[in-house]
């Protein structure tokens, strides 16, 4: 292979519309004329593209796609995938890529298996680094501020597990404009390739073979930069521990840094790969510790990093920390911009002071006065003399959410006093409809206390280049035009000031929106658990076990009072939140196990440590409620009660909050989950075959393992979304015996059947679900309080059950019938000391399970830091797979991405979806016109916060071509009328205009009743009876139900013979209606459920009784939960066989909801409607 078949290609994709080549062109103007240059030898090669707009584009083309070539390209693409629509200014902008098919290319070519390639928006490199190094050498201010933006690149990389692994001046790019030179970071073909090849710390010969040519191949400047230990790993030393990954580019942008600071001939002539390359670094590292023309802090953060040690080199966040700390000093040494001494000009706003500072009890006289004015420029200069300016892009729209959007993103300077927050921009003047700026003032817009800053906002301070100011002079904004230019003329500068700072990266506006709908939601759960905490006062002496307690309105109001707006608006308004009596009673209410009260002693009017579980006996009134100790304590005369199964909530809710930080550092998942975008790789997974897959199944599976970072998948259902996703990962497994897969959903039923299906699929259970041994090691985590909830067979795989069963195989192994015996007693006696060693071994064991397993269950509460880095391994999991994701809130979701490095979600948005965000948005709704402006601004986001809490079903609605997104389409679970009845229903916006159903149209096998003979859908209608009560239950439907199961024949035991998994559920909206039918029904009470808790279930025949039949004002209103289109959905689509429906069909005909009309239509026209007086006679 050569760059004449890379010609060729470069042809076909330039040629070929379905490979966007029309929209490009050679630099040189024709394709016969391609100036093509080759990177890595026989692999990689660039050509220069011009666009549409004669933007320069890089073209990549790789070949030997089915070798090291392929690893290469699809490397690369998935880097560039990852970050490419990030913006960062120091990462390259993905333009498309793809494959070539071999047919596509022109004759000649050697290559069968086709080639790949890639477009990025991006300059091309210089040939001679030198220039480089030259050009900073000369302009150290700005060298530093570009290291630190590439430094800030990398932390973005390393933050999302991308190690670059090759960074030196050959595999950077720049870009000239008017404010000097951008440079870019590029080439990440070598970055988790190399780790692919080179698994864990036990180097494979052959994968390590095909590596080190690669870099090799390449400039043999590159050796300067290269770190000690991949020094080591290109020699092939003994004991080397691989090509390094962070670390080592820690050290690489080091030796940058070095060069372009000290100039181009601190490198001089670089000694081949051996011993004295070694000598070589160990030598640039003395001098650069004792440069003199460095800065002191620059010389030494400089030195760690080039340690030869990589556990001494500090991380790349902490380069970027150092730098931001010592900016200011570094700055001061290359481009002090102020040798005047003079005071830098603000200008403050009167009015805007007094409804600020003045009202927040700042000044004791308004400014308006002589007095307040003294107040406030004193307040001003004192606060802001040694502050930090810092800039935000975004100026104060991500801090201040009080005023006009257009005004706050003007206010992009940020000074950092000692109390307070500034944010001002250019002072201006409108002359005869002009702006006359005055450069030299800055007029502040908007102030922000200290103590109230958000975390965001500390995080720009702590993340930018700032400059410190000395000294402010503070002037009226309103002063004369003449008297402020005259005051401005001799002052320092504020744009040289401004020149020289620069912020991190900021987030996109849809990434802010989305971190802040997430911690918003946090703040709302928190808030939600502190008002389901009540002050009480006990009432007289305990009578024995029991004693009454009485709500204490005035300490519960006065800790709310030192809370935040959404603690303060929950607590305050009662249709928010119940009284103490009424709350007890309804959670008692929802659990039937009498759930423990946990009571708190008061320490300084807030809840303090646990003094004893109570049960609650009655309650009287809203006030006052009787308990009973439910094990001895002593009640506190004044204390705080919640229920005591909260504290869950709490750890949870703590762990969601962690991952959302998490969250906000992983630009490329946040990217994900905003906007995702998705290229897929060479069709490698085309020759799977796919177990029993077939069809559109078949077709999906393989897509999904084509995708490399985040995909999602609908599967409505009776599609098989889960037999499809369970064989992609038993595929993925099979191809990588060492990845590791961590798979999650929000329930433990999903959790264990996704489990289940692939522990058989990787023969890691037999047909009967026993443990077996396998090429993979397979662990089920869970927390104490929610072990229980496991399903067997994947019970046998918590660490529990795994390390006994490891324990046993090894002592097997040495002592067991099958051992081998020696007669050396050396050998014998190292036997004896391993078994030993394993007998008290078992804590080690489980943490060394967890952290080598190779496929990780967890529900998405359970997948914390804490469970899967601290007692498992800080490697990041190659593929995180999240089943039921629409039920799943953002912050749930969360726990588990951050964990991975790619991602798929898995679900139906159809379907019920995360837990009470009917609540959540009628909060939102109750925040209108609240007078706390704070308050009030979240009623104006509730639309875009709805998309974002709907983050899974967002990627389906969005109108957006190559979106990575599939939908499934095929069910293969109920007959046709009742998909049809569905597919109508709740699924005629998908991209095919429905469900297709490919299963045989198997009967019932019921011949009485009559009216069920031969029919799939039957509609019991209730008529006019109107006898819901309470919304809640319906005894006429029980009633109904209770004949119609009792009139089958055959018998359900009979049908059973010939049925796997359930013949009968019977499902219905309220947990009241389910006792209801099971008084009636008792030897079939383990087959009544609610619609909720049978989300995800199926059985042969179904009966829904949907219980509301009263006539309303509202039709809508009269339904309650089942108005819920989605779980109506899921509802009416469990039944394989046969499914019937009670209930009064006009109410719901002419409910004004259209999915329950078209459902209603649907069973007209394709099943069969009988009146209740057929079914059961008066």
């Amino acid at each position: 292979m050569s760059i004449v078949q890379a010609d060729r290609v470069v042809r076909a994709v330039l040629t070929t519309e379905a490979y966007g080549g029309d929209r490009f062109v050679p630099l040189s103007g024709s394709i016969e004329r391609l100036d093509g240059k080759e990177l890595v030898e026989g692999k990689i090669y660039r050509y220069s593209l011009l666009d549409r707009n004669d933007h320069d584009v890089a073209l990549t083309v790789y070949l030997g796609l089915g070798e090291v070539g392929g690893h290469l390209w699809e490397q690369e693409l998935r880097v560039l995938q990852r970050i490419g629509g990030l913006g960062h200014p120091s990462l390259p902008m993905l333009e498309g890529g793809g494959y070539v098919r071999p047919e596509d290319i022109e004759s000649g070519g050697s290559d069968t298996a086709g080639a790949g390639f890639i477009r990025t928006k991006v300059l091309m490199s210089d040939e001679d680094s030198r220039a480089m190094a030259t050009y900073f050498h000369e302009r150290p201010a700005q060298a530093v501020r570009t290291l630190w933006k590439l430094a800030d690149g990398l932390a973005v990389l390393h933050d999302s597990r991308i190690a670059h692994r090759n960074l030196w001046p050959g595999t950077l790019e720049h870009e000239e404009g008017d404010d000097g030179i951008r440079v870019l970071l590029a080439r990440f073909e070598m970055s988790s390739m190399v780790s692919n090849l080179l698994r864990g710390s036990q180097i494979d010969r052959e994968g390590a073979g095909r590596v080190r040519p690669l870099y090799l191949r390449q400039d043999p400047r590159f050796l300067a930069y290269t770190p000690p230990e991949r020094v080591d790993f290109l020699l092939a030393a003994p004991g080397n521990t691989g090509a390094g990954d962070f670390p080592g580019d820690v050290f690489s942008l080091g030796v940058i840094a070095a060069e372009w600071l000290l100039g181009p001939d601190l490198l001089g002539e670089v000694p081949e790969l051996g011993p004295e390359l070694r000598e070589f670094q160990k030598g640039l590292r003395r001098r650069v510790t004792i440069s003199q023309e460095l800065p002191a802090a620059l010389s030494e953060l400089l030195g760690e990093m080039l340690q030869s040690d990589p556990r001494s080199r500090p991380s790349m966040s902490e380069v970027m920390t150092a730098l931001s700390r010592n900016y200011d000093t570094i700055a001061g040494r290359y481009a002090p911009e102020n040798n005047s001494g003079q005071p830098y000009l603000v200008a403050y706003m009167r009015e805007d002071s007094d409804r600020t500072l003045f009202k927040w009890g700042h000044l004791s006289e308004s400014s308006m006065t002589d007095e307040g004015l003294k107040q406030l420029v004193d307040l001003i200069e004192s606060d802001l003399r040694g502050a930090t300016v810092c800039h935000s892009s975004e100026g104060a729209v991500p801090f201040v959410k009080v005023g006009k959007t257009e005004d706050r993103q003007r206010a992009q300077t940020v000074l950092f006093g000692h109390n307070f927050v500034w944010f001002a921009e250019t002072l201006y003047r409108i002359r005869f409809g002009r702006k006359e700026y005055f450069d030299n003032i800055k007029v502040i817009k908007y102030v922000i206390e200290n103590a109230r800053a958000s975390k965001e906002l500390h995080s720009l301070r702590a993340g930018s280049l700032g400059r410190n100011l000395h000294r402010v002079e503070a002037v009226d904004h309103k002063a004369s035009p003449v008297e402020l230019e005259k005051r401005s003329s001799d002052r320092p500068s504020w744009p040289a000031l401004l020149t020289s700072t620069a912020q991190r990266h900021a987030k996109t506006r849809e990434q802010r929106e989305y971190l802040d709908a997430l911690r918003w939601f946090i703040d709302y759960q928190g808030a939600q658990l502190f008002a389901r905490e009540y002050a009480y006062v006990r009432e007289g002496l305990p009578a024995g076990r029991t004693v009454a307690v009485r709500w204490d309105r005035s300490r519960d109001a006065d800790r709310a009072s030192r809370q935040s707006s959404m603690h303060k608006k929950i607590i305050g308004d009662e249709r928010l939140r119940l009284g103490m009596a009424d709350f007890l009673a309804e959670e008692v209410a929802k659990d039937l196990a009498s759930p423990e009260i946990e009571v708190l002693a008061d320490k300084g009017g807030m809840p303090g440590d646990v003094m004893g579980r109570y049960r609650l006996v009655e309650v009287h009134g809203r006030e006052t409620a009787t308990l009973e100790a439910a094990r001895f304590a002593d009640l506190p005369e004044r204390g705080w009660l919640r229920m005591a199964n909260d504290r869950a909530g709490r750890g949870n809710l703590l762990a969601q909050s962690s991952a959302v930080d998490e969250l906000e550092n992983n630009v490329v998942l946040l990217q994900g989950l905003v906007r995702p975008t998705g290229v897929r790789g060479a069709p490698k997974w085309q020759d799977t075959t796919g177990g029993k897959l077939e069809g559109e199944g078949l077709e999906a599976m393989r897509t999904m393992l084509e995708h490399q970072s985040m995909f999602a998948v609908q599967g409505p259902p009776g599609t098989g979304k889960t037999e499809v996703t369970s064989q992609a990962v038993a595929e993925y497994l099979s191809k990588d015996d060492q990845a590791r897969v961590l798979v999650s959903a929000q329930s433990h039923d999903a959790l264990d059947n996704l489990a289940a299906r692939i522990l058989s699929k990787i023969g890691a259970v037999d047909e009967a679900g026993n443990p077996t041994r396998a090429n993979w090691l397979a662990v089920r985590l869970a927390s104490d309080f929610t072990a229980g909830n496991v399903k067997a067979p994947v019970t046998e795989f918590m660490p529990g059950r795994v390390v006994p069963r490891l324990e046993r195989e090894i002592k097997s192994k040495l002592d067991g019938r099958g051992a081998r015996r020696y007669d050396n007693p050396a050998i014998t006696k190292i036997q004896e000391m391993w078994l030993h060693a394993v007998a008290i071994s078992g804590p080690e064991l489980q943490t060394r399970v967890r952290r080598g397993a190779n496929l990780i269950f967890a529900t998405t509460g359970a997948s914390t830091k804490t469970r899967l880095v601290d007692h498992g391994s800080n490697e990041p999991f190659d593929w995180v797979v999240i089943e039921e994701a629409a039920k799943a809130w953002p912050t749930e979701l969360a726990l588990p991405l951050v964990r991975g490095i790619r991602w798929t979600l898995v679900g139906d948005q159809a379907q019920i979806g995360a837990f009470a965000l009917n609540d959540v948005m009628a909060f939102l709704d109750n925040c209108r016109d609240d007078p706390d402006e704070n308050v009030a601004g979240w009623w104006e986001m509730r639309d875009r916060y709805r998309q974002i809490f709907a983050t899974f079903g967002h990627m389906f609605t969005e109108a957006r071509d190559g979106a990575p997104r599939l939908e499934l389409t095929e069910q293969r679970r109920m007959r046709k009328p009742i998909a049809e009845v569905v597919s109508r229903g709740f699924y005629s916006s998908l991209k095919l205009g429905g469900l297709k159903t490919v299963r045989p149209d198997r009967d019932h096998g019921l011949v009485r009743p009559l009216w069920a003979r031969g029919r799939s859908l039957v509609w019991i209608d209730t008529g006019v009876t109107q006898k819901a009560t309470g919304y809640w239950f319906n005894d006429v439907e029980a009633e109904l139900v209770s004949t119609v199961v009792r009139s089958f024949e055959p018998s359900l035991e009979h049908l059973a013979a010939d049925t796997k998994g359930k013949v009968l559920a019977i499902i219905t909206p309220y947990r009241k209606q389910v006792e209801r039918i099971q008084m009636r029904l008792a030897e079939h009470a383990d087959d009544v459920w609610t619609v909720d808790s049978f989300q995800g279930r199926e059985a042969r025949i179904v009966i829904a009784s949907l219980v509301r039949d009263r006539d309303s004002r509202e039709a809508y209103a009269g339904l309650g939960h089942v108005a819920d289109p989605a779980r109506a959905n899921v509802m009416l689509s469990r039944a394989q066989d046969l499914l019937v429906v009670v209930g009064r069909i006009s109410k719901y005909e002419h409910c004004g909801i259209p999915e329950w009309e078209a459902v209603v239509a649907a069973a007209r026209e394709l099943g069969r409607v009988v009146a209740m007086s057929e079914v059961m006679p008066s």
